[in-house]
């Protein structure tokens, strides 16, 4: 049989104990239909479109009906692919109900939903994961730019650090050099102190120029 002539058909029991049928083709694969019906394990194959109850509906007009449908109101910001990826889960997976191998969904894909669910706020738990996944990008970038650069980086950040050491010195020596009566010290100390401090700023500044040009 030729790939695009096969149909896939789902029969959804609902809380009503009533049914929904949906069907999909691999050919017209964004089109889908649905047919209600009282009892289950039917047969809805041979069934021309136009006896459906909605025929060739998009994705988009497909979703808003079957919500409505199912009922599932509370669930409408969330993706069934989602949803199902907690819901279906294999034998193992049934011990812990708030747990589900990382092998199988993200938590990122299904605890935001199932949290709104329960009445929390499914948002503040979609941003939570969400900053966790840029903190591990960060974390991968950073590791990335070290196996770059090597010892440059090192040396880049070594550079910085003595600078700001160096800089946190001055500040104290100026915060000493206040409390005394300048009348009282050697001038020529004071700035032959300064412009040994510059300098050796002014030469840290300089390879750090070095290091990042290159």
């Amino acid at each position: 049989m030729k790939s695009y002539l096969i149909i896939f058909f789902l029969e959804v029991e609902c809380e009503d104990a009533s049914f929904i049928t949906v069907r999909r083709s691999v050919k017209c694969a964004t089109k889908i239909s649905f047919k209600r019906h009282k009892t289950g394990d039917k047969d809805f194959s041979t069934l021309l479109l136009s006896e459906w109850d909605y025929s060739d509906v998009t994705f988009d007009e497909a979703r808003q009906l079957l919500h409505g449908m199912l009922g599932w109101r509370m669930l409408n910001k969330w993706s069934y692919r989602k949803v199902l990826g907690y819901l279906l889960r294999s034998q193992e997976n049934f011990s812990k109900v708030f747990e589900l191998s990382h092998s199988v969904v993200k938590h990122a894909d299904w605890k935001p939903f199932l949290a709104h669910l329960l009445g929390f706020d499914g948002k503040c738990a979609a941003e939570y994961y969400k900053k966790i996944q840029e903190l591990e990008s960060k974390k991968k970038e950073a590791e990335l730019l070290r196996k770059t650069w090597g010892r440059s980086l090192d040396s880049l950040e070594e550079i910085e650090t003595t600078e700001l050491r160096k800089q946190d010195e001055i500040n104290k020596k100026q915060a000493l050099l206040d409390t005394f009566d300048f009348h009282a010290q050697d001038p020529a100390l004071t700035e032959e102190l300064v412009d040994t401090v510059d300098e050796r700023i002014a030469a840290l500044n300089a390879r750090r120029y070095s290091m990042r040009s290159h």
